[in-house]
Order: C-alpha cells, then sequence, then structure tokens
C-alpha cells in the first residue's frame, strides 16, 4: 500500500483553497482549443489501444513462445530455459519505455551523434536548490499515515511544517547537505559513464548509451552501481556487509506496516543467506551483484510462474500449460519478456 504524506494532503488542499487568478483567460479558452484538446486525448487513447491490441498475445504466439524456451527441444520448458529466456531479452524490456534515440537526440546538445560527460552531467544531475527541496520532500515523508483520515492534530502539524520549512529560506545546513549529495552524485554519474564508455574516448555512441540506459545487461556499468551500493550500506566500510547493515539498507524494503515485522525479518534474514553464497555471514561485492542486477527477482519471477503453471508437477511447462495459463501470464511480471520477444520477432518480419 502507498503510503500517503499528510504534508502532501495539506499541500493539495491549500492549493485547492487558494484563489485562482486566470479565471478570464481560462474562460476565454477557444472552442477550437477544447476541439484540440479532445481530439489529441481520442488520438492518445487509440494509439494505446492499438499497442495494447499489438501486444496481446494469442495462442499461436504462445506455441512460438514456448518453441522459443525449450533450447534442448523435448517439449518442455525447464526454469534454466525460462531464465535463459528472461536474460536474453532483459535489455528490450530495460529499454521498453526509453529510446536511446531520442535520449541522444536530447542530451546531445553538440549534435555531433555522440553524448560527452558533461553533456551527461548538465541532465543527469539535479542543481542544489532541487536538491534542498528534495531532501525537504523526503524529510515531510515521515509526517505520514497509513490508511484513515487525516486528524486535527495532524492536519496543523504538517501545515506548520509546510509553512516553516516547505517555502523557506535555504539554510546553511540545508546548502551544505544539498552540495554534498550533487557531489557525490556528479561522482557516480561519471564513474557510470566511464564505464558504460567502452572504446574509452570520452564519448558515449548509441550502442555504449543503451548499455548505460540497461545497466542489467551492461555488466561494467552494474559492477559500479553494486559498488555504490555496497558502499552506501556499509557502515563500517570494511567492504562486506553484515546481516545487520544489509536489513537497514535501502536494499531491503520496509514496509510501513509494522504488525509484519517479524514475517520481513524472516524474508531479510532468508535473502541475506541466499546472497552469503560462501556461508561465511558476510555479503561481499560480488554476491551482492545478483541483487543488483535483478537476478534474484528474476529467479523469483520463473520460480513463481513455474509453480503456478506446471498442473504436473514435473518442474516443467509444455505448450498446452503455457496456452491455458493465460492469465497466470497477465499476472506475471514474465509477461513483458514475451511481449519484448513478440514484438521484436514482428519487427524482424517486416
Amino acid at each position: 500500500m502507498l503510503v500517503v504524506s499528510v504534508v502532501f494532503r495539506v499541500l493539495l488542499l491549500l492549493s485547492i483553497l487558494a484563489p485562482t487568478h486566470c479565471e478570464d483567460e481560462e474562460d476565454g479558452a477557444t472552442a477550437e482549443e477544447d476541439g484540440k484538446a479532445e481530439t489529441d486525448r481520442i488520438e492518445e487513447t487509440d494509439h494505446d489501444s492499438e499497442s495494447e491490441e499489438h501486444t496481446k498475445l494469442t495462442d499461436n504466439d504462445l506455441h512460438e513462445v514456448h518453441k522459443e524456451l525449450d533450447a534442448n527441444g523435448d517439449k518442455k520448458a525447464s526454469k534454466q530455459e525460462l531464465m535463459n529466456f528472461a536474460e536474453k531479452h532483459q535489455q528490450d524490456v530495460s529499454l521498453a519505455e526509453t529510446d536511446p534515440d531520442e535520449i541522444m537526440a536530447e542530451k546531445d546538445t553538440s549534435k555531433d551523434g555522440k553524448l560527452s560527460l558533461e553533456e551527461h552531467l548538465e541532465d543527469a544531475v539535479t542543481g542544489i536548490d532541487d536538491a534542498v527541496q528534495m531532501h525537504r520532500d523526503y524529510d515531510a515523508t515521515k509526517n505520514t499515515i497509513d490508511v484513515g483520515e487525516t486528524t486535527t492534530e495532524e492536519y496543523e502539524k504538517a501545515k506548520k511544517y509546510a509553512e516553516q520549512k516547505a517555502i523557506g529560506e535555504t539554510t546553511t545546513e540545508e546548502y551544505e547537505k544539498a552540495k554534498k549529495y550533487v557531489e557525490q552524485r556528479k561522482q557516480e554519474e561519471t564513474e557510470k559513464f566511464k564505464a558504460a564508455d567502452l572504446d574509452h574516448d570520452g564519448l558515449l555512441n548509441k550502442s555504449e548509451l543503451t548499455g548505460y540506459l540497461s545497466p542489467e545487461t551492461h555488466d561494467p556499468v552494474m559492477r559500479v552501481i553494486t559498488a555504490h551500493a555496497m558502499r552506501d550500506a556499509d557502515t563500517d566500510g570494511n567492504g562486506e556487509l553484515t546481516v545487520e547493515e544489509f536489513t537497514r539498507s535501502d536494499m531491503v524494503v520496509h514496509p510501513a506496516d509494522t504488525t509484519q515485522d517479524a514475517t520481513n525479518d524472516l524474508h531479510r534474514a532468508a535473502l541475506f543467506k541466499r546472497l552469503d553464497t560462501n556461508s561465511d555471514g558476510h555479503i561481499d561485492v560480488g554476491e551482492l551483484h545478483p541483487l543488483k542486477s535483478g537476478k534474484i527477482y528474476r529467479e523469483d519471477m520463473v520460480n513463481d510462474f513455474v509453480t503456478s503453471l506446471d498442473k504436473d508437477a514435473d518442474a516443467h511447462i509444455d505448450p498446452s500449460e503455457l496456452v491455458n495459463g493465460r492469465s497466470v501470464i497477465h499476472d506475471s511480471d514474465l509477461q513483458d519478456y514475451f511481449t519484448a520477444w513478440a514484438m521484436k520477432r514482428t519487427a524482424l518480419r517486416r
């Protein structure tokens, strides 16, 4: 369940009650403009419908995707074959809503067809003023409720916070905190940029930018991301994570519902043990890599998928189980991988 900030509720209420200053201009909007907006809305809806229809998997698609899964030709898809399929199409899934060409065109201000570090940092790293506001918004989320209506006390507390902090001048403490954050972000982005720059020419071409945008499939960039995660969680700086450091880190979800603490603790302990492959009671950067790269997530996705579809309990998926399990596919994130396969297959046929 998403936790709603009381502060945001208050700000929303204040914005509703605030007097407007441009009613006359709004009333003066022409019928032509209204008609254009409605046309745009209809066209967007039609486009969404076309996209949904285009990515809808037919029975034939599912039979064909099963052939793709069945690498050894035994008419069954094993968990490992499903994992191999997911790894093969991970980049397509990662870039499903991201076009490297568009990103390049937007960030490449010199229009030389490549991205320099300066061009990248200009867009990738926020300014100090924005960082100050970001930290204020983060602090504001501490004043939250999970369910129920806002009480008078909560409302007044949130209103006071909004008046004193959200619109106040930047303090020296806030400025220094934001400056440190911006400098760290620049360093992190520089390291990721250099890891993506495989030919070491100081520029990212389209292929290298694609690797940067989908680090799950680009090991040099993912190693940098994993090292950053290790640094942030490793409070004693010894290059390894204890179970306490791991569970306190932002790599582990901390649900707001405290009634589930016992269950969550068991989940975190099990995940730590799973990552600690040499059973030494610590997680090093290599052992952390499967979590940060999404491999752990994909393994769980495949295991859940097979468990749901495997009606004959042979730990494999045959073609009929795949076709008859359409509702399970729809509810599984593995559908994104099947859809990516189908769309690429369609594009190759054109």
